[in-house]
Order: C-alpha cells, then structure tokens, then sequence
C-alpha cells in the first residue's frame, strides 16, 4: 500500500501515577501527553528537516510523558510550569522524545544503572538529585556541585554529556536530568516512587 511505503509510525502519552490515583484524570493526562507527541512529530519530515505544517506527511514517532506529583490534575501546561520550571527559568520538560532520542535516553539510563551497579559508593544517582533539587533552590549552587561531579566523576560526567546540562542550567534552557532520574527511579527505586 502506498500510504505505508514510508513505515508506520506511532505516538503515546504516559502518565505516571500512584496506585490511588483516580484512573480517569491519569487517562486524561496521557491522552494530553500523546496530543503533546503528535505535535512534536508534525514539525518534522522523513529527512528530519521541520516540515511545513500544510503538508500531512508525518513519518516519525514520539513519546511524551510526566510523573504525577499533585494530588489532582490541572491542565498540562499548569503542571509543567508549576513543577517542571524553575523560578529561575529552567525547564525540566525535555520531551517529547522522537525514537531516535529514546535511544540516546535509553543509552544514559544504562550508564546510570551500570555506574549505580558496580560503584556505589560514589551515589552518583544520588548527587544528581540533589543538583536538581537545589535548581529549585540556588542555581549558583547547583552549578557548582555539576562542576564537583565533573572533578570527582569524570567518566561518568562525559558518558552521560554532563557538560550540556550545566550549559542549561547555566542559561535557563531545557535539561533531560529530571528526566533521567525519574526513570532510572522506576527501574531501581521502590513501591513509593
């Protein structure tokens, strides 16, 4: 069929939620995670070149999603400003994520596991929740712990490209830290998380 030569592709939204959580408003945040994915995908072509929006060919995939940390559900946009940004500026909602950049996600969870693995003693997990945190708090601080873990660190700052997390928080951009911690967290943290 002509319509497939191109592949199929595919666009979800995943909220995660507590056990107690009202189902129906977790249902609504992942529909409005998935409108999220597909607006994504829209901006680009089958090259990777951002595609004119007239045209409807729409040969890429995405995937967006949001841990719920409220106790009810207010639009998305509320919720990624009011837990995902900074007073500062930063932005901690990275996705939503084409495949090409799951991979490279799935990439740094691995080195993550692997540094959590076989070094523990260096809680690297640990220290970038902590940075996190104190993004909320003191940027000045923040940066300079992301600069400590680079002394102290080294490999495991370069395998997961620490230096373009400092530069966001350094210029109030977009990091894919919160990002890292919360599903490494799914993998290795417990019933609460």
């Amino acid at each position: 069929m002509k319509e497939y030569e191109n592949g199929l592709t595919a666009c979800a939204g995943i909220a995660f939620i507590k056990e107690s959580y009202p189902l129906h408003y977790g249902l609504g945040l992942a529909e409005k995670l998935c409108s999220d994915a597909k607006k994504r995908v829209k901006e680009f072509d089958s090259t990777g070149k951002l595609l004119d929006p007239k045209y409807n060919d729409i040969p890429k995939s995405a995937l967006a999603f949001y841990k719920v940390q409220e106790s009810f559900i207010e639009d998305l946009k509320i919720l990624k400003e009011r837990t995902l940004k900074t007073s500062s500026g930063l932005d901690y909602y990275k996705g939503p994520y084409l495949l090409e950049e799951i991979d490279k996600l799935n990439r740094k969870l691995n080195i993550i596991q692997e540094e959590a693995d076989k070094n523990e003693k260096t809680k690297a997990v640990g220290k970038l929740r902590q940075i996190v945190s104190e993004t909320y708090k003191d940027t000045s601080t923040s940066i300079f712990m992301m600069k400590r873990m680079k002394e102290v660190n080294e490999d495991f700052y370069i395998a997961l490209e620490l230096d373009n997390e400092l530069t966001a928080i350094e210029n109030n951009r977009t990091s894919q830290l919160l990002d890292l911690i919360t599903l490494h967290s799914f993998n290795y943290g417990n019933k609460e998380n």
